[in-house]
């Protein structure tokens, strides 16, 4: 049984949509196949382990998975980690209009 539950967002549920876009114009076999993939492990990890992530600015912290990076927040009091985005760092936040 998981210490924490892991909630992803709206927001990193969108930028999962769009990765399995994005890989499934390469590959679609592989594309959910993928995306599944990041979410058990983003979800086990991040579960057992939550502050298994660096810190990254104030109550965020970050963790990578196979070029992927989630962003995250812990909610100690609810047991909870709450999955904020889940992008790919080659494009920087600034230009997604991500700010903390």
């Amino acid at each position: 049984m998981q210490a924490y539950e892991v909630k992803i967002m709206p927001q990193a549920d969108e930028e999962l949509e769009d990765i399995a876009y994005f890989i499934a114009l390469d590959s679609p076999q592989t594309s959910q196949r993928f995306v599944n993939e990041l979410i058990t492990a983003f979800t086990k990890i991040l579960g057992y382990f939550p502050e298994s992530g660096s810190v990254y600015k104030a109550d965020i912290r970050k963790f990578s998975y196979k070029g992927y990076t989630a962003f995250y927040r812990i909610n100690v009091l609810k047991k909870q980690v709450e999955i904020l985005h889940i992008i790919n760092l080659t494009k920087p936040l600034s230009a997604r209009n991500i700010d903390f």
